[in-house]
């Protein structure tokens, strides 16, 4: 018959069970209350001090504790680290999609903005509807595109028909994407990841990813009134990587970060907005899968009341980029 460890659990009722040890014991290593049943130990669930019609348990890393109800309309998501969860105000302003995951048989219909099938007719609004059910908008670039967006092994390629100073842009959360654009002062701090290959970086013009504001698209990313982003603009392989901002149309500002990305490397951009509007940055380069700040960068705020949606924008060189591959999208609150 098993022994309980009589220096790890301290008994609490008066007396064994027919001769076993069954019966409530205090574990001291973590201060538990558990039962012994059949010389099996089982944890007795905690009673909260306070509780109300709704509240849920939430693990800790020691204990279990109450998460208390969320008012009517908001939703439960895990924070960045995947460590607890906790009540969000709105739920389609959290946006993620794995692409990369996908099966190439994954479909991914787009269409135009009134139903037609896909034209690629140039500034023409489009959408893509990822297996998720999230809704992107789909814009092309330059003199229109005759390729569509589509899953490929690695992700979506929005590499298109492959024609100099021709492109796509892609957002959510605004023309009938899915989502409600992000209102500075308004909503709590927001970001957008992105993780994201260029096969040949020689052959791309601009980049960028991040948030701009929430208007009528434009030919190109820098006639948006606002918009931040980490971005490339140096038809190179290794390409510069730099941060890109204009404020109120006061003209683009480049700050070059001092580091570069290869060609046909997975990277991970991601723009972090404040409550105030205060942005940062961060990337992988350094060390895959683990976020910096970039080694320089250009400080920038959106005003108060800006309404703004993560975008991603991109150009062909006359050298062409070939695939432009989105492995995933991760637009939330902090």
């Amino acid at each position: 018959m098993t022994q309980i460890d009589p220096d790890r659990y301290r008994r609490l009722t008066d007396r064994s069970i027919y001769g076993r040890d069954d019966g409530l014991y205090h574990d001291l290593t973590n201060g538990r209350l558990v039962a012994v049943l059949n010389d099996t130990v089982y944890e007795v669930p905690l009673q909260v001090a306070s509780q109300a019609l709704g509240d849920i348990l939430q693990r800790t890393s020691s204990t279990w504790d109450r998460v208390a109800k969320g008012v009517a309309g908001r939703f439960l998501r895990m924070n960045t680290a995947g460590t607890a969860a906790s009540w969000q105000t709105d739920a389609v302003k959290a946006i993620v999609d794995d692409f990369n995951a996908l099966a190439t048989t994954a479909q991914v219909p787009v269409i135009r903005f009134d139903g037609v099938a896909f034209t690629g007719a140039t500034g023409i609004l489009h959408y893509l509807t990822a297996p998720s059910g999230n809704v992107y908008g789909v814009i092309p670039k330059g003199a229109g595109q005759t390729l569509k967006p589509a899953i490929v092994a690695s992700g979506l390629d929005i590499g298109g028909d492959q024609t100099t100073t021709e492109g796509y842009e892609l957002f959510t959360h605004l023309m009938g994407a899915t989502g409600a654009p992000f209102v500075i002062g308004t909503d709590a701090a927001f970001y957008f990841k992105c993780k994201f290959e260029i096969t040949d970086a020689d052959g791309l013009d601009t980049l960028i990813v991040g948030f701009r504001r929430a208007e009528a698209q434009q030919a190109a990313y820098a006639s948006y009134a606002d918009y931040a982003g980490l971005g490339l603009n140096t038809a190179a392989d290794p390409m510069a990587v730099k941060t890109i901002t204009e404020l109120n149309g006061g003209g683009t500002t480049v700050t070059d970060t001092t580091q570069t990305l290869a060609q046909a490397t997975a990277v991970q951009f991601k723009v972090l907005v404040s409550a105030a509007g205060v942005v940062t940055f961060q990337h992988d380069i350094v060390t895959p899968g683990t976020l910096a700040a970039p080694t320089a960068v250009g400080a920038f705020t959106f005003d108060t009341d800006d309404p703004v949606i993560p975008f991603f924008n991109f150009l062909n060189s006359a050298n062409l980029a070939d695939g432009v591959i989105i492995h995933s999208w991760d637009v939330g609150y902090q």
